[in-house]
């Protein structure tokens, strides 16, 4: 199967699925049974996905053997009280972070199956060529939509390995119980020396017991074989990155069609439509909610007065080492937003203008209602802007995450945003921030 193939996968007993494993397609796409299914004389279990984490039965006598672990994400679920936290596949840059199979009750986090596989296998993982060897293969599939289906269809992400596992803790919102889970952060490995694909018939060696664990590297990828005899070092060189390298499709950058994310951008755009200079005020609530995100103490600044911004919408500071006593780790974040229509793309020019602003050692951030097209990223990448670009997709995600969060609907916290803007209006020097 190559990266990016959208596989048909009916759900069903094992009486349906063995009427249609034999079937190569089904709707137009290839069938993910008569693609998985085992070799002649074998009668093991169809692969299927069932759950999030999924693995195959452990094989061999004594010290058994994982043959694969499969995780499996839904985007669509993603907010949902079911799933309120969000997986991230970034393929095309070789990255995976994925939350385990944790729930709220009397288990530890690791006594869950998912969690204590993928555990298994990031020690191995972690260890000599000979537990290298021995650790599964990590694949990344994503339920997608297709041909008016919203269920019923993976996209394969590509094969990894597991970079590290933190234990976090996490907020049922059904029952507002906190529970620890684990979350994994994975390298997916290039596929290009095998035209973008996986073998099957590799983790069908692996699910025999009598075929060594040697003999099964014959038909792994390249990057799968230069990483067992390499081990973490050779990850620099073998991690997935297409040629893109970080330009993110116009499809990513927009929420999905029909979902929560697409109402709330679609009616804060309708929000800002006569007074899109206020939008400045949500702007930079979503920039301070990233740096939050990620441990990076935020100290607003000022919203400039419109007119006269000479391409700066707020003036704010970060600081990357709030404990120690030099102020050399505080720097400048120059804002600007821009309200604009949702399926047009924002303007080159607009981010320049931000980026001629910046001085030695500041930051910009762009938020926009939009996206950007993939010629304004590349050229943002080339000059080495160190521009953040925050598109509408993202814009919605953050606010829903916050609305969650705060038990809010979208006006209030819009009214309560926009009734502060008046007065977090001012002036001056950016550098006056650093004080």
């Amino acid at each position: 199967m190559k990266i990016n193939e959208i596989l048909r996968y009916p759900e069903g007993d094992k009486s349906k699925i063995n009427k249609i494993k034999s079937v190569e397609w089904i709707d137009g796409l290839r069938n993910w049974y008569f693609e998985t299914d085992c070799p002649p004389g074998k009668s093991w279990n169809a692969a299927q996905l069932p759950q999030g984490i999924n693995t195959s039965q452990l094989v061999g006598s004594g010290e058994k053997r994982i043959p694969y672990l499969a995780l499996r994400s839904s985007p669509h679920r993603f907010g949902s009280a079911a799933t309120p936290w969000e997986d991230i596949h970034r393929p095309d840059q070789g990255y995976c972070r994925y939350f385990g199979d944790a729930k709220p009750g009397v288990k530890r986090a690791e006594e869950y199956l998912g969690n204590r596989r993928l555990l298994e296998a990031f020690v191995l993982q972690s260890g000599n060529r000979s537990d290298r060897l021995a650790s599964p293969p990590v694949l990344v599939f994503e339920a997608v939509p297709h041909g008016g289906r919203k269920k019923g269809q993976v996209m394969f992400n590509g094969v990894g390995v597991i970079l590290r596992a933190e234990l976090v803790v996490q907020r049922d919102d059904k029952s507002a119980l906190t529970f620890p889970n684990y979350v994994y952060e994975i390298a997916l490995l290039d596929l290009a020396s095998d035209n973008e694909e996986i073998n099957w018939d590799w983790i069908n060696l692996r699910r025999n017991a009598a075929v060594p664990l040697e003999d099964c590297l014959s038909l792994a990828p390249q990057s799968w074989r230069r990483w067992v005899d390499n081990g973490p070092a050779s990850l620099a060189s073998i991690r997935r990155n297409v040629l893109t390298r970080s330009v993110v499709s116009e499809k990513m950058q927009r929420p999905q069609t029909g979902s929560e994310e697409e109402t709330i951008l679609s009616q804060i755009y309708a929000y800002y439509a006569d007074k899109k200079h206020r939008f400045e005020a949500l702007a930079e609530f979503v920039t301070e909610s990233i740096f939050r995100d990620q441990q990076i103490q935020y100290q607003a600044g000022w919203i400039t007065q419109g007119g006269g911004d000479g391409g700066i919408d707020f003036v704010g500071a970060i600081d990357v080492d709030p404990v120690g006593l030099m102020k050399s780790s505080k720097q400048v974040v120059l804002g600007q937003a821009k309200c604009e229509k949702l399926d047009r793309s924002t303007s080159g020019l607009h981010i320049a203008r931000l980026a001629a602003r910046l001085r030695r050692g500041w930051i910009g951030v762009y938020v926009t209602t939009s996206y950007f097209s993939q010629q304004v990223q590349r050229e943002v990448l080339v000059d080495r802007y160190p521009v953040v670009l925050v598109d509408g997709a993202r814009v919605a995600t953050i606010i829903r995450r916050y609305l969650q969060d705060n038990d809010l609907n979208l006006d209030e916290l819009l009214d309560q945003i926009s009734g502060e803007y008046v007065n977090r209006l001012g002036f001056g020097d950016p550098e006056a921030i650093l004080a």
